[in-house]
């Protein structure tokens, strides 16, 4: 397919739909669109994905469902630790900084006696803050969760209670959860205690959602660090409604394609998609504890926290363009650095871009940062090489965060050569101030970087 001519230039603009990143390049400007950490090719329509609930014949693993009537939408409460989880803190502990846990138990114990709603949570989980998380997921119920959680410490916990709801919502949510380093739980259900007899459970939940999680709650829950679904608890998939969505046949599998990356992303099998994918619209396929665990759709603490280095990835538009990228959230904050590289004329090209952390978008402290280039120091072990750029910061593209910002710079062969043969290696901008929410110095590891650029 011949490439479009930029009518700014004679050079082609390529359209280029990466896993996270949509670029259009020309001369004088390159256009990047990143979403977090994981792929999203942009569609211009969100996805009805809400998933009701009938009744369950206690035997079936396939649940008829009802058309769902209420579409109550998602909402975020901060909840309690249940008292017969708590553990008596440890007078040693209380002498260090990680007292702060302790010192939650202790608060979280003496508010039990307020009737306020509470969770058993699995012990491994530690003792990070609860959000309960219930009702329709909502295309920026990722937006409405980071204006509660903006300081939340790694390891905080969002308890799921959800039949389902916009699809393209359920992802963006999930990327925030793993972005932040959250973890995921689907309880049995909420119960609140007894103000005369703490511990005792007086009421439990019995909306119909309770102890639930479906649909694009399913997949939002997959952005756990680490993730856990109740023994008594159910957690099911189903193929989306492309129908009565109005989507055709390309659009279909462009979504599927969409789910698929972003399982990868994850770390979960699959096979877990390949089980929506065969299950009617009107049913929710109930997937067991044996298959949750084998496809890694849960994930103890200690599995998912020490990860690897990210992977390189390389994604292919429809006119046969190609880039690889890997991404980095940043250490103290939700922030995340991408670098990615692309061949332009026959010239290889390091793009570096940067999404800041929800706190900071739209603010003109974060803007200031990046009034002026910036040199990229790259370094290989004991060899240092600094990249200059060829072009200035400009906006990442219009779908977006408008204050996530990329630059372009030029890389020769012999540092890409050097890449190839290491194990990993550091990118550092030369910043005149260091931007609030970025690690000064980024880590990248190689896996799948030969590959990929073989492939470009």
């Amino acid at each position: 397919m011949p490439l479009e001519k930029d009518k700014r230039s004679s050079q082609p603009s390529m359209h280029i739909t990466v896993a996270s990143i949509d670029v259009r390049l020309s001369r004088d400007r390159a256009k990047v669109n990143k979403f977090a950490l994981v792929p999203l090719i942009v569609l211009a329509f969100a996805i009805p994905f809400a998933i009701p609930f009938a009744t369950l014949a206690a035997e079936d693993t396939v649940i008829p469902l009802a058309p769902n009537t209420q579409n109550s939408p998602m909402t975020f409460e901060r909840v309690q630790r249940c008292m017969s989880v708590l553990a008596e803190p440890k007078m040693e502990a209380q002498k260090n900084e990680s007292n702060k846990v302790n010192k939650t138990e202790l608060e979280l114990k003496a508010e039990l006696n307020s009737g306020a709603k509470c969770l058993n949570v699995p012990l491994d989980f530690g003792s990070g803050p609860i959000i309960l998380a219930q009702g329709t997921i909502a295309l920026h119920s990722s937006d409405t969760l980071a204006q509660i959680t903006p300081d939340w410490p790694q390891g905080a916990i969002i308890a799921f209670q959800s039949l389902g709801g916009d699809l393209m919502g359920g992802l963006r949510l999930g990327q925030y959860i793993r972005a932040r380093g959250f973890y995921t739980y689907v309880p049995n259900g909420v119960v609140s205690k007894d103000n005369t007899q703490p511990g005792k459970d007086t009421s439990k939940d019995t909306s119909k959602d309770a102890g639930k999680c479906f649909s694009a709650c399913a997949y939002s829950f997959l952005g756990g660090v680490a993730r856990r679904v109740h023994p008594q608890a159910l957690y099911g998939v189903h193929q989306f409604r492309a129908q009565e969505s109005g989507l055709d046949s390309v659009q279909t599998q462009k979504i599927s394609a969409v789910l698929a990356k972003y399982m990868d992303a994850m770390n979960v099998s699959r096979l877990l998609l390949d089980q929506a994918m065969l299950t009617d619209p009107g049913k929710v396929n109930i997937i067991n504890e044996g298959l949750r665990r084998s496809w890694k759709v849960e994930a103890a603490v200690d599995y998912t926290a020490q990860q690897a280095l990210p992977k390189w990835r390389l994604e292919v538009s429809a006119s046969g363009n190609r880039l690889a990228f890997s991404s980095r959230k940043q250490t103290n904050s939700a922030a995340v650095v991408t670098i990615a590289l692309t061949p332009i004329n026959g010239q290889m090209r390091l793009l570096l871009i940067v999404k800041p952390d929800p706190l900071l978008e739209g603010t003109n402290t974060w803007v200031e940062y990046f009034t002026k280039e910036v040199s990229l120091q790259v370094q290989d072990g004991s060899k240092i090489h600094v990249l200059q750029p060829i072009t200035g910061w400009g906006r990442a593209g219009t779908v977006n965060t408008p204050s996530t910002k990329q630059i372009w710079f030029a890389i020769n062969d012999e540092l890409i050569q050097e890449l190839k043969g290491s194990r990993q290696f550091s990118i550092k901008p030369l910043w005149p101030d260091l931007p609030k929410g970025l690690d000064a110095e980024n880590v990248f590891g190689t896996d799948g970087l030969v590959e990929n650029l073989v492939a470009l």
